[in-house]
């Protein structure tokens, strides 16, 4: 125990001291004159008040120390995945399980009166009892387990982990560079067979994420094999259940993999789960890793793209060749060839286009018929795509101007060659964003282009892109400009030549791609579906691992589209065999929510969500996932005993096999790991935070005045 001051002990001394010649002073000579002791009785009480006030204003600290014999503090750490239950080899040896069941009892039996906190893992970390500890975790995350437990007990004294695993961690970090930095000693007891097991299984499914009706889509998987050289299996795909292709393989006789195409056609659009399963052959480990499975969002049709041109022109095929590389979009063509008359027939029926081009168009003599059915189209939500060519009738551009984000204020008909460069508006859209930044800017780099001596006026609501360098000079007049308008989307390309920056010499080949896919981030943001849902619910991913914990999350608003942030969205979950499973989306803030439906079953579900707010509701939402099967524990099977080895050497550890159990308390007991420590428990007092001594200070100032009063003192 010690006490310190704010200020110096002697600076103190001396103060008091002074208070204590005060009150002689004070109380040498009274009126009336009093008796002796009376007096030294009052200056004794006003000797203590200053001295106790000195006292406090010298900010005294009490400092405590207090020893505490404590138990040794472990986590024993038990997997708990799938994989731990893996069948015994064909010479009756026990599963990892088992070992693992068997060196949890032997550590409890020998660990005597060290304080033990028992945990399961796999994907997650969770509080056991040993007697209760399941293995069917679908996951393993070593350095996770390993940081939850250094976060929950670390302040506690926590003095050694002791982790049972077969060692395999297909999750998170990696668990050795954790173990490296980790702040006390991690024990290892490696459970399960090291042998080499005979297995077939399938090691990866590829496949597109997006479908189409109709449209032939193409599933292929990796067949790895250990033990079966020269067997035949047959490979079956089936789309929600159902077998839609098979194809009978043979095995290559060294260990290793070989690969399988299968073919189906969806009819109908929706969420599909597609999935490869090889047949099972006898002796085999498990065949849980026989089936590997996918989402496939399939969609009702191509979206499709109308071009109407004013006529033949490079910038035309340029245009065609970029939008045709998109498999995803279905191109049709009209060019003027007279006043009202195509090349490919009349103007189609524009309603079910989901993205209209004026490639020039409207060419001279254009039809004021097919202008204002197109003006109709725009004006109905079809977003609409203008791109200036030098035989455009701007004139005749007014009958559409309304739906454009510019139009011509003083046609002129001259062009005149200059650079394109992006505004700051521009580099920050996602049109001119690509996914990954360039090292180079193209547009320092780009061909020049021919922009038009037109004025053109820009909507108020549409953002200007990109803008022409004349000579050096960079002016404010739109070359590329965007608008978005009550669901609708436009955008305006007012330059001809655009087709050089598709065709740029080998030079330039480092961004040789970049305007093409700058087009094609155009057509996307284009044909974007507009979402002024009031309740917006979905999934974080459409295709869950099998094991994963399944999280959504929402969004809601009002009528006025403001966020609503005390609402609450309900969310019914229908499972592959009809049933339906409630829960609660809670508030993040914002008008976000969010919320974890746990770990469920493989299989296709749908869900319906509605936002409510008070009684009132404020919409619905619904949609679909799946859960893929759970694979991945049993893609490598078997004991992984030196990625253990590692994780004690390099926390300073020691790594045994399941029998050493019982050996490895001994050892932590001949260490000295498991005789209680010494923990010091330091506190500290604040004096003048005290009530007591304010008290003392208010009892000694009263008794005084108390006193004087009683002998007349003035």
């Amino acid at each position: 125990m010690s006490l310190t001051f704010g200020l110096s002990p002697l600076i103190l001394l001396a103060l008091i001291a002074s208070a204590g010649a005060a009150a002689w002073w004070m109380y040498r000579r009274t009126v009336p004159l009093l008796p002796t002791g009376i007096r030294i009785g009052l200056g004794s009480l006003r000797f203590l008040a200053l001295g106790t006030i000195l006292f406090l204003l010298a900010e005294p600290l009490l400092r405590r120390a207090v020893e505490r014999s404590e138990p040794p503090l472990l986590a024993i750490l038990v997997d708990a995945s799938a994989s731990m239950g893996l069948p015994p080899a064909e010479d009756g040896s026990r599963t990892a399980a088992q070992e693992a069941r068997e060196a949890a009892e032997g550590l409890r039996a020998r660990m005597g009166s060290a304080g033990i906190r028992w945990y399961g893992f796999g994907v997650t970390l969770a509080e056991i009892v040993p007697d209760s500890l399941r293995f069917d975790m679908g996951r393993t995350d070593m350095a996770g387990a390993l940081s939850d437990v250094r976060d929950r007990m670390l302040a506690d004294g926590l003095t050694g982990v002791i982790l049972i695993s077969d060692g395999r961690s297909n999750s998170g970090r990696n668990p050795v560079s954790l173990a490296e930095r980790y702040p006390v000693p991690v024990h290892t007891i490696a459970v399960g067979d090291t042998v080499s097991r005979r297995d077939v299984q399938i090691r990866g499914l590829q496949t597109n994420d997006l479908a189409y009706k109709g449209r032939e889509l193409p599933v292929e998987a990796t067949i790895r094999h250990r033990g079966f050289g020269g067997r035949t299996v047959v490979a079956t795909l089936q789309e929600d259940g159902i077998t839609v292709d098979r194809a009978t393989l043979r095995l290559p006789e060294a260990d290793g993999a070989t690969s399988v195409l299968l073919v189906t056609t969806p009819a109908a659009a929706g969420l599909k789960r597609y999935s490869i399963s090889v047949s099972v052959l006898e002796g085999e480990i498990t065949e849980r890793n026989n089936v590997a499975t996918a989402a496939v969002q399939v969609l009702e049709s191509e979206r499709r793209v109308l071009i109407v041109a004013s006529g033949p022109s490079p910038d035309l095929s340029s245009l065609r060749g970029i939008l045709d590389r998109d498999e995803d979009l279905s191109v049709d063509t009209r060019v003027q060839k007279s006043a009202a008359t195509y090349y490919e027939g009349p103007l189609p029926d524009l309603e079910s286009y989901d993205l209209l081009v004026l490639a020039g168009f409207p060419g001279s003599g254009a039809s004021a018929a097919d202008l204002d059915r197109l003006a109709g189209a725009a004006a109905g939500g079809t977003p609409i795509l203008f791109v200036l060519e030098r035989g455009t009738d701007q004139q005749a551009l007014s009958r559409i101007g309304a739906t454009l984000p510019a139009v011509p204020a003083d046609v002129r008909s001259g062009f005149i060659e200059a650079r394109v460069l992006p505004t700051s508006v521009g580099r920050m859209h996602p049109v001119l964003t690509p996914p990954v930044p360039s090292t180079v800017d193209p547009w320092s780099v780009f061909p020049p282009v021919q922009v038009s001596d037109s004025r053109w006026t820009v909507a108020p609501d549409a953002d200007v892109l990109a803008v022409p360098e004349i000579r050096g000079i960079r002016l404010d007049d739109p070359v590329l400009v965007v608008r978005r308008r009550s669901g609708a989307r436009s955008a305006a390309i007012l330059a001809t030549g655009a087709w050089r920056w598709s065709n740029l010499p080998e030079d330039l080949d480092r961004i040789a791609d970049s305007w093409p896919s700058t087009v094609e981030r155009l057509v996307q943001w284009l044909v974007a579906p507009e979402d002024d849902r009031p309740v917006r619910v979905r999934p974080v991913s459409t295709a869950f691992e099998g094991g994963s914990p399944i999280e959504f999350t929402g969004q809601l608003y009002d009528e006025a589209l403001v966020p609503v942030p005390d609402g609450v969205i309900e969310l019914d979950v229908t499972t592959p065999d009809g049933r339906t499973l409630p829960y609660t989306l809670g508030p993040e803030g914002g008008g976000r929510y969010a919320g974890s439906l746990g770990v469920l079953p493989e299989g296709t579900y749908t869900y319906a969500a509605r936002g409510v707010r008070g009684e009132a509701e404020l919409g619905r939402d619904a949609g679909s996932f799946s859960v893929e099967s759970l694979s991945i524990e049993f893609m490598d099977p078997g004991s992984d005993p030196l990625l253990l080895r590692q994780m004690a050497l390099r926390s300073g550890g020691v790594a045994l096999d399941g029998s050493g159990a019982p050996s490895l308390a001994d050892s932590l007991a001949e260490r000295g790991l498991l005789r209680p420590s010494i923990r010091t428990i330091e506190s500290s007092s604040r004096l003048w935070q005290r009530f007591p001594f304010l008290a003392l200070v208010l009892v000694l100032l009263t008794a005084e005045w108390f006193l004087r009063k009683r002998r007349g003192l003035v």
